[in-house]
């Protein structure tokens, strides 16, 4: 045991696991749900009547656009915080812990978080194969970088969100209070499932709905495995990253 480190201080996070003693339910998990979109679709229209509100008035935000698309998004990650919030730790009066953000043994949860990366790689591959070989037609995505206007800048700025605070956002709302909760209800392997399978539809992207469904259910395994969801939100952050470059690379004609 000499050589066992600990990416923090505390107790065994595995005596603690949250995915298997939580206070909340699937109650809770509904009524999160309800006010992040309630928040999300209130925030929108405020955002877009304030645009209108600028434009009318004659001021310019020079690409307003790429500011928009900034502000949706983290608008999207502060509402699905914010359903946890009120429905797990102030109504439970739980820590932070209970949501997964423990301590965990880090030798273990590296290796578990870079074989599920790889797990889930191949897995991609594979379902483009099936797609484009067996059936015949190609796997379409949705272009990220353009969304952020593009180029280095567009690469920068898409890289912050989406392999810093989007990771960040939806292992603590989907591994760390939605899949918890179903697990409470419906056991754990049903609960992973579940939530890996509103994982995928919640980003609303047909072709991708299978890959990121079995990219939400590696994740929701490796929290059972680690205690933890930083291994989870780490392996979230790099996959992100290594999207983002591949595309940019792309863009910039390096890869074809």
């Amino acid at each position: 045991m000499a050589d066992v480190q600990w990416s923090g201080a505390g107790s065994d996070p595995a005596q603690a696991s949250g995915v298997r003693a939580t206070p909340w339910n699937v109650g809770d998990i509904v009524k999160a749900v309800v006010l992040a979109v309630v928040f999300i679709v209130l925030a929108v229209i405020s955002v877009l009547a304030a645009g209108l509100a600028l434009r009318f008035a004659g001021i310019q935000l020079g690409d307003s656009r790429v500011l928009l698309v900034v502000v949706l998004v983290l608008v999207q990650n502060i509402g699905l915080l914010l359903g946890v919030w009120a429905f797990g730790l102030r109504k439970h009066g739980a820590g932070l812990d209970r949501l997964g953000l423990r301590p965990y043994l880090a030798k273990m949860g590296c290796a578990y978080a870079a074989f599920a990366l790889l797990l889930s790689f191949g897995f991609n591959v594979f379902y483009t194969v099936v797609v484009t070989g067996g059936l015949g037609r190609e796997v379409t995505t949705t272009p990220v970088l353009p969304l952020f206007g593009g180029g280095l800048l567009g690469f920068g700025v898409a890289l912050a969100i989406a392999s810093g605070i989007v990771p960040f956002a939806e292992e603590i709302f989907f591994r760390g209070f939605l899949f918890p909760g179903l697990a409470r209800r419906f056991g754990f392997a049903a609960g992973a499932l579940l939530s890996a399978v509103v994982f995928g539809a919640a980003h609303l992207s047909g072709d991708s709905f299978i890959p990121l469904s079995f990219f939400g259910l590696v994740l929701a395994l490796l929290y059972g495995a680690t205690g933890s969801i930083f291994p989870g939100i780490m392996m979230h952050s790099i996959n992100n990253s290594i999207a983002l470059l591949a595309a940019f690379l792309v863009e910039s004609g390096v890869l074809r």
